[in-house]
Protein backbone atom coordinates (compact mmCIF):
# COMPACT_ATOMS: atom_id res chain seq x y z
CA UNK A 1 0.00 0.00 0.00
CA UNK A 2 2.83 2.50 0.61
CA UNK A 3 3.87 2.29 -3.22
CA UNK A 4 0.54 3.66 -4.14
CA UNK A 5 1.33 7.33 -5.22
CA UNK A 6 -1.47 8.26 -3.59
CA UNK A 7 -0.93 6.91 -0.17
CA UNK A 8 2.95 7.76 -0.10
CA UNK A 9 2.18 11.24 -0.72
CA UNK A 10 -0.29 11.16 1.75
CA UNK A 11 2.16 10.11 4.24
CA UNK A 12 4.76 12.56 3.20
CA UNK A 13 1.86 15.57 3.83
CA UNK A 14 1.29 15.97 0.62
CA UNK A 15 -2.00 16.47 -1.02
CA UNK A 16 -3.59 13.65 -3.45
CA UNK A 17 -7.09 13.75 -5.51
CA UNK A 18 -9.91 12.31 -3.55
CA UNK A 19 -13.21 10.79 -5.31
CA UNK A 20 -16.46 12.58 -4.97
CA UNK A 21 -17.85 9.92 -3.41
CA UNK A 22 -15.54 7.86 -1.16
CA UNK A 23 -16.08 4.63 0.96
CA UNK A 24 -15.83 4.27 4.06
CA UNK A 25 -12.92 2.25 4.28
CA UNK A 26 -11.15 5.15 1.97
CA UNK A 27 -12.07 7.84 4.83
CA UNK A 28 -10.50 5.60 7.20
CA UNK A 29 -7.65 4.65 4.94
CA UNK A 30 -6.84 8.60 4.36
CA UNK A 31 -7.62 9.19 8.39
CA UNK A 32 -5.11 6.73 9.30
CA UNK A 33 -2.82 8.66 6.22
CA UNK A 34 -3.17 11.97 7.93
CA UNK A 35 -2.46 10.62 11.72
CA UNK A 36 1.12 8.84 10.27
CA UNK A 37 2.12 11.91 8.70
CA UNK A 38 1.76 13.81 11.40
CA UNK A 39 4.01 11.85 13.47
CA UNK A 40 6.65 11.21 10.81
CA UNK A 41 7.15 14.67 9.55
CA UNK A 42 6.99 15.90 13.59
CA UNK A 43 9.39 12.93 14.51
CA UNK A 44 11.50 13.87 11.39
CA UNK A 45 11.38 17.05 12.42
CA UNK A 46 12.29 16.60 15.73
CA UNK A 47 15.69 14.46 15.46
CA UNK A 48 16.68 16.96 12.74
CA UNK A 49 16.86 20.00 15.13
CA UNK A 50 18.06 17.69 18.05
CA UNK A 51 21.25 16.88 15.45
CA UNK A 52 21.70 20.63 14.59
CA UNK A 53 21.08 21.50 18.07
CA UNK A 54 23.78 22.12 20.61
CA UNK A 55 23.58 22.72 23.90
CA UNK A 56 25.12 25.85 25.46
CA UNK A 57 29.08 25.51 27.23
CA UNK A 58 28.06 27.64 30.04
CA UNK A 59 24.84 28.95 32.04
CA UNK A 60 22.71 31.32 30.29
CA UNK A 61 22.77 34.55 32.38
CA UNK A 62 19.64 35.59 32.75
CA UNK A 63 20.05 38.31 35.09
CA UNK A 64 22.85 40.86 37.13
CA UNK A 65 22.86 38.03 40.01
CA UNK A 66 23.74 35.81 37.45
CA UNK A 67 26.48 38.04 35.60
CA UNK A 68 28.02 38.68 39.56
CA UNK A 69 28.23 35.05 40.47
CA UNK A 70 29.99 34.06 36.53
CA UNK A 71 33.58 34.65 35.52
CA UNK A 72 33.21 37.69 33.65
CA UNK A 73 33.34 41.16 33.85
CA UNK A 74 31.09 43.91 32.57
CA UNK A 75 33.17 46.19 30.16
CA UNK A 76 31.51 49.76 30.08
CA UNK A 77 32.55 53.21 29.37
CA UNK A 78 32.77 55.19 32.11
CA UNK A 79 29.89 57.40 31.57
CA UNK A 80 28.00 54.55 30.54
CA UNK A 81 28.51 53.64 33.75
CA UNK A 82 27.82 56.46 35.83
CA UNK A 83 24.46 56.96 33.79
CA UNK A 84 23.48 53.45 33.77
CA UNK A 85 25.56 50.40 35.40
CA UNK A 86 25.36 52.37 38.78
CA UNK A 87 22.08 53.37 38.62
CA UNK A 88 20.42 50.24 37.62
CA UNK A 89 22.48 47.82 39.34
CA UNK A 90 23.97 49.30 42.23
CA UNK A 91 27.40 48.39 42.38
CA UNK A 92 29.26 48.89 45.52
CA UNK A 93 32.64 48.45 46.63
CA UNK A 94 32.10 44.63 47.19
CA UNK A 95 31.18 43.92 43.88
CA UNK A 96 33.07 46.46 41.49
CA UNK A 97 36.08 44.02 41.00
CA UNK A 98 33.10 42.51 38.11
CA UNK A 99 32.74 45.80 35.77
CA UNK A 100 35.44 47.06 33.70
CA UNK A 101 35.37 50.31 33.52
CA UNK A 102 37.27 52.31 30.37
CA UNK A 103 37.76 55.71 30.19
CA UNK A 104 38.05 55.53 26.05
CA UNK A 105 34.93 54.95 24.42
CA UNK A 106 37.72 54.12 21.20
CA UNK A 107 39.10 51.44 23.77
CA UNK A 108 35.55 49.92 24.34
CA UNK A 109 34.95 49.64 20.83
CA UNK A 110 37.80 47.83 19.94
CA UNK A 111 37.35 45.44 22.55
CA UNK A 112 33.43 44.30 21.55
CA UNK A 113 34.81 44.67 17.61
CA UNK A 114 37.11 42.17 18.18
CA UNK A 115 34.58 39.70 20.01
CA UNK A 116 36.88 39.33 23.47
CA UNK A 117 34.79 37.00 24.94
CA UNK A 118 36.55 37.40 27.88
CA UNK A 119 33.94 40.40 28.94
CA UNK A 120 30.29 41.09 28.90
CA UNK A 121 29.02 44.45 26.85
CA UNK A 122 26.22 46.87 26.84
CA UNK A 123 24.78 47.18 23.24
CA UNK A 124 21.63 48.45 21.50
CA UNK A 125 19.03 46.24 20.11
CA UNK A 126 20.16 48.27 16.53
CA UNK A 127 23.80 47.16 16.66
CA UNK A 128 23.08 43.98 17.60
CA UNK A 129 21.33 43.15 14.31
CA UNK A 130 24.64 43.63 12.49
CA UNK A 131 26.24 41.95 14.97
CA UNK A 132 24.30 39.15 15.09
CA UNK A 133 24.42 39.05 11.38
CA UNK A 134 28.14 39.21 11.31
CA UNK A 135 28.77 35.88 13.58
CA UNK A 136 26.67 33.87 10.91
CA UNK A 137 29.81 34.01 9.13
CA UNK A 138 31.48 32.47 12.30
CA UNK A 139 32.09 28.55 12.63
CA UNK A 140 29.66 29.34 15.87
CA UNK A 141 28.30 32.05 18.08
CA UNK A 142 30.89 33.98 20.24
CA UNK A 143 27.58 36.60 21.71
CA UNK A 144 24.06 36.52 22.57
CA UNK A 145 21.54 39.08 23.41
CA UNK A 146 19.86 38.49 26.52
CA UNK A 147 16.79 40.62 26.72
CA UNK A 148 16.45 40.22 30.76
CA UNK A 149 19.49 41.94 31.61
CA UNK A 150 18.83 45.30 30.43
CA UNK A 151 20.05 48.68 31.31
CA UNK A 152 17.42 51.02 29.38
CA UNK A 153 13.90 49.38 28.64
CA UNK A 154 12.97 52.21 26.01
CA UNK A 155 15.42 54.35 23.99
CA UNK A 156 14.01 57.41 22.04
CA UNK A 157 15.82 57.06 18.45
CA UNK A 158 14.35 60.60 15.61
CA UNK A 159 14.86 62.09 12.79
CA UNK A 160 16.44 65.82 12.90
CA UNK A 161 13.93 67.54 11.14
CA UNK A 162 13.66 71.14 9.68
CA UNK A 163 11.29 73.06 11.86
CA UNK A 164 7.80 73.61 10.13
CA UNK A 165 8.79 71.32 7.06
CA UNK A 166 5.80 71.68 4.74
CA UNK A 167 5.73 67.57 4.19
CA UNK A 168 6.31 66.63 7.58
CA UNK A 169 2.64 64.63 7.78
CA UNK A 170 3.74 62.91 4.21
CA UNK A 171 7.48 61.81 5.61
CA UNK A 172 5.58 60.74 8.91
CA UNK A 173 3.33 58.79 7.10
CA UNK A 174 6.05 57.50 5.35
CA UNK A 175 8.10 56.44 8.00
CA UNK A 176 5.49 54.35 9.75
CA UNK A 177 4.63 52.83 6.28
CA UNK A 178 7.66 51.51 6.12
CA UNK A 179 8.09 50.35 9.73
CA UNK A 180 4.25 48.16 9.12
CA UNK A 181 5.95 46.72 6.15
CA UNK A 182 9.19 45.89 8.01
CA UNK A 183 11.33 47.84 5.85
CA UNK A 184 12.81 49.38 8.50
CA UNK A 185 14.20 45.89 10.07
CA UNK A 186 15.11 44.52 6.92
CA UNK A 187 17.57 47.69 6.61
CA UNK A 188 18.95 47.15 9.55
CA UNK A 189 19.54 43.19 9.09
CA UNK A 190 21.58 44.18 5.87
CA UNK A 191 23.63 46.97 7.84
CA UNK A 192 26.36 44.36 8.20
CA UNK A 193 26.40 43.34 4.93
CA UNK A 194 26.79 47.55 3.56
CA UNK A 195 29.18 47.52 6.26
CA UNK A 196 31.73 44.83 4.84
CA UNK A 197 30.55 46.16 1.48
CA UNK A 198 32.13 49.72 2.24
CA UNK A 199 34.83 48.02 4.10
CA UNK A 200 33.90 49.33 7.06
CA UNK A 201 33.57 45.80 8.71
CA UNK A 202 35.10 42.61 7.94
CA UNK A 203 34.10 38.95 8.08
CA UNK A 204 36.55 37.14 9.22
CA UNK A 205 35.81 34.73 12.05
CA UNK A 206 36.15 35.61 15.37
CA UNK A 207 35.03 32.59 16.93
CA UNK A 208 38.46 31.23 17.81
CA UNK A 209 41.76 33.07 18.52
CA UNK A 210 44.51 32.68 16.10
CA UNK A 211 46.67 30.55 17.18
CA UNK A 212 50.44 31.86 18.02
CA UNK A 213 52.48 30.52 15.76
CA UNK A 214 55.51 28.44 16.53
CA UNK A 215 58.77 30.13 16.47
Amino acid sequence: MLLNDRCLRGLLGQCFPMPAQPSRYLKGICMLLCFASIMTTTMYEAYLQAYFTHPPHEMMLRSFEDILNSRYKIAVERGEAVNSLLRNFSLTTTNAHHALVLDDWQEFIRLREAFNDSFIYPVTEVRWFSLKEQQKYFSEPVFYYSEDVCLKHFLLLSLPLRRHLPYRQLFERHILAMQEFGISKLWMANSFNEMARLKVASRKDFSHPDEIEDQ
